[in-house]
């Protein structure tokens, strides 16, 4: 019974992020690059083989994904051609559709804020995020200095850009749930 449940978990996985976990063969690359694997409670390569065993409870309950900055770093190096932080972030939605919380629940609100303004606008705007972001934290004024120096010296958009296909592209995912 145990192996038709790590399948089922494992192909679930692999449906949802479109990438091929069970190719992962333990080589620790993923892990030696990651800027965040201080933090993490597994390495990548471990998160992949505990999906590869079917235990769900365990991968999503890790704090794994929540610290995985999506710098891409493990997939450059993956050489079995796996988008790890992909399947990062689909961990990440996964804990979230079933009422997994991270430990840090700073960061899901940052997640579900970051996400929001992509499918609103088709990209993020930095100065939306961090007001939404720092208004969640009941912090309205932090980083106001940081913030007006970056709007100074052009590197914050004051009116972002928008990109309708990134919008598009939500709507359709969204349609085909």
């Amino acid at each position: 019974m145990l192996r038709a449940q790590s399948l089922d978990f494992l192909e679930e996985i692999e449906a949802h992020s479109g990438e091929m976990v069970r190719r992962c063969f333990q080589c620790d690359r993923c892990a030696t690059g990651c800027p965040m694997i201080a933090q993490m409670q597994h390495a990548p390569n471990e998160l992949f083989r505990l999906i590869q065993l079917g235990d769900r409870e365990a991968v999503l309950s890790s704090n794994t994904f929540w610290f995985c900055v999506s710098c891409y770093t493990c997939s450059v190096r993956c050489p079995n051609d796996i988008d790890i932080a992909h399947v990062m972030d689909t961990l990440r939605e996964l804990s979230l559709q079933e009422g997994f919380s991270p430990e840090l629940p700073q960061a899901r609100d940052f997640h579900r804020i970051f996400l929001d303004c992509v499918r609103r606008r088709g990209r993020v705007s930095e100065l939306e995020l961090m007001a939404r972001y720092n208004l969640k934290l009941k912090k309205p004024f932090a980083r106001l200095a940081l913030g007006w120096e970056l709007l100074r010296k052009g590197r914050l958009e004051l009116w972002p850009r928008r990109a309708p296909s990134v919008r598009r592209l939500f709507q359709r995912v969204k349609e085909q749930r």
